[in-house]
């Protein structure tokens, strides 16, 4: 049985609900976190405040953060739990009060904060999912002892088992000469990634959230799939360069991607979806590296069919993954505490653009 004192994460900063949100402000900048825990003068837990809490509460309704005390924010009694309870409890309590933290309490005594996230980590091996909280769009997934089937891992999985079996077919064909061995390499190479994406979403652990936005979904989807619109447009007659130039592109964004996917892991996922904060691999650089690569692919597909078709199909891709990528970090701000501080480290797609 996991409790909370196994999964919270100790020495919860607590700050006193005198002090000004200002100074609460420089103290989260300064811990590199997300929320404070507020104290009144008796030393007793009064509330929690987050760095949303400033912009949506006092910034956005004209409030001076350099006025406007902690303790105005602190609403209601804090909800808490023992650090001996269950893990179902805290899940409990956040889909009973709609939090998505809860501070741990031992003999009265402050010792540790949990955040849904904690909770999604420490349930996935059970396949059991863990509450998000959605102020604005954000979808909760799943309740206690319930399990959900994952649809979309039904779909992937499948899609990519039958590009995998046709691209297996199509290395058994013949391929002569230098830009043959190029298209049998760049047939071989889709192979693994449909390989590894089906292992990746055979084993991905259930989401914190996912966003509620139909917009979104739409346009992931579109975007994922827009690179197999290539081959169906009218191509022009490639010579051997831009054949061996749109193999290049297309196999070095396919690697990429490939990186991109081992890196994620057990977080992959086509739709805005919340699990962690992934900074393995090209994610140290970048918040959306897997985006970037199958621009690079489709960079490629341009290439090779060579019409400005296929370049207005590209342009129309690049716009739907900046939009995919935004409403994707609105999920991972909500339910991620951690993910507003590595935002502020690393570039969207491309470093000093976006």
């Amino acid at each position: 049985m996991t409790i909370a004192r196994e999964i919270m994460r100790p020495g919860a900063e607590c700050i006193c609900e005198h002090e000004t949100l200002e100074f609460a402000a420089r103290r989260m900048r300064d811990l590199d976190v997300g929320e404070l825990l507020i104290c009144g003068d008796d030393g007793k837990l009064n509330g929690i405040l987050t760095d949303r809490d400033i912009v949506i509460k006092c910034l956005a309704t004209g409030g001076n953060p350099a006025t406007v005390s902690v303790g105005e924010l602190a609403q209601g009694k804090p909800v808490t739990v023992a650090a001996d309870a269950d893990v179902s409890q805290v899940l409990r309590a956040m889909e009973d009060h709609e939090i998505r933290r809860v501070p741990v309490i031992e003999s009265h005594r402050l010792v540790g904060i949990i955040s849904a996230a904690d909770v999604a980590r420490s349930l996935g091996s059970t396949g059991m999912t863990a509450t998000g909280e959605d102020p604005g769009g954000t979808r909760p997934e799943g309740t206690a002892g319930r399990r959900r089937i994952d649809v979309g891992r039904l779909l992937v999985v499948s899609a990519a088992a039958v590009m995998a079996v046709i691209n297996l077919g199509t290395l058994t064909r013949g391929f002569h000469g230098g830009i043959g061995a190029l298209q049998w390499a760049y047939t071989a190479l889709a192979g693994a990634f449909y390989a590894l994406t089906i292992w990746c979403y055979l084993r991905r652990r259930p989401a914190v959230a996912t966003s509620g936005s139909i917009t979104a979904h739409v346009a992931a989807v579109t975007a994922t799939f827009a690179p197999f619109v290539f081959p169906l447009l009218p191509a022009t007659a490639a010579g051997p360069t831009r054949q061996v130039a749109a193999l290049v592109l297309l196999m070095g964004g396919t690697a990429w991607t490939m990186w991109s996917i081992w890196a994620l892991g057990r977080s992959v996922s086509i739709l805005a979806q919340a699990r962690e904060v992934v900074e393995r691999g090209p994610y140290r650089w970048l918040r959306h590296p897997f985006y970037v690569g199958e621009l690079v692919s489709g960079l490629g597909l341009i290439v090779y069919v060579g019409t400005p078709v296929a370049a207005a199909v590209w342009l129309l891709a690049v716009g739907l993954q900046v939009y995919r990528a935004l409403r994707e970090e609105q999920v991972l701000l909500r339910a991620l505490p951690d993910y507003d501080s590595y935002r502020r480290r690393t570039a969207a797609l491309l470093p000093g653009i976006f």
